[in-house]
């Protein structure tokens, strides 16, 4: 009578899916072989040879593949970010196309006194279009003049009307003044100067 008996495993390391365990590890949060081995409760490097070589080459195509998706991922990153940033650069330049229109054609109705809003609306429309479509990178200098009326300082006052040679004398003389309170001597050039 014979009967079939199972064959018994001389060894551990048959028993295992090498497959699945490929992919585990590949999915997993481990860098390592050793750190898988250990997570899986396998026996280690010098204790079973033959697993250690049937996972030979798992952590360099595990980081070969890591760098694959990592650039996948950077380079839809990059597409999805330059779409939206030529969405924008559409979408600011017809805003910029529409505050420029509106500028040409208040000039055309508008009184000399309100010409010169105008103007700046036109000039600010044409700027913002330019920057939309990176129109003229190099001269980043501005159109638009700024009209502020600000109160007038004691130095306004004392400079206004003044030439550019009495304009002179007086810091030769606040130089003078300076050195005095200081206790200082100040030199012949600006002396003879003033």
């Amino acid at each position: 009578m014979n009967a079939w008996k199972p064959k018994k495993e001389k060894n551990k390391a048959n028993r295992y899916d090498w497959h699945k365990l490929k992919l585990e590890f590949f999915e997993g949060p481990w860098k390592t072989l050793k750190d898988f081995r250990e997570f899986k409760k396998m026996p280690g490097y010098v204790q079973s040879p033959y697993i250690t070589k049937k996972m030979k080459g798992w952590s360099k195509e595990k980081e070969s593949l890591m760098d694959k998706a990592l650039g996948r991922a950077t380079d839809q990153i990059l597409e999805e970010s330059s779409q939206d940033l030529a969405k924008v650069k559409v979408r600011q330049a017809r805003i910029a196309r529409w505050v420029a229109m509106k500028g040409a054609a208040a000039l055309k109705n508008l009184e000399p006194k309100n010409v010169e809003e105008a103007r700046k609306l036109l000039l600010t429309g044409l700027e913002q279009e330019r920057k939309a479509l990176g129109i003229g990178k190099r001269s980043p200098q501005s159109l638009t003049q700024v009209n502020v009326n600000l109160p007038k300082t004691r130095l306004d006052e004392l400079l206004e009307g003044k030439s550019y040679e009495e304009i002179l004398g007086l810091i030769a003389e606040v130089k003078r003044q300076r050195a005095l309170r200081a206790g200082t001597a100040v030199d012949t050039a600006s002396q003879a100067k003033a």
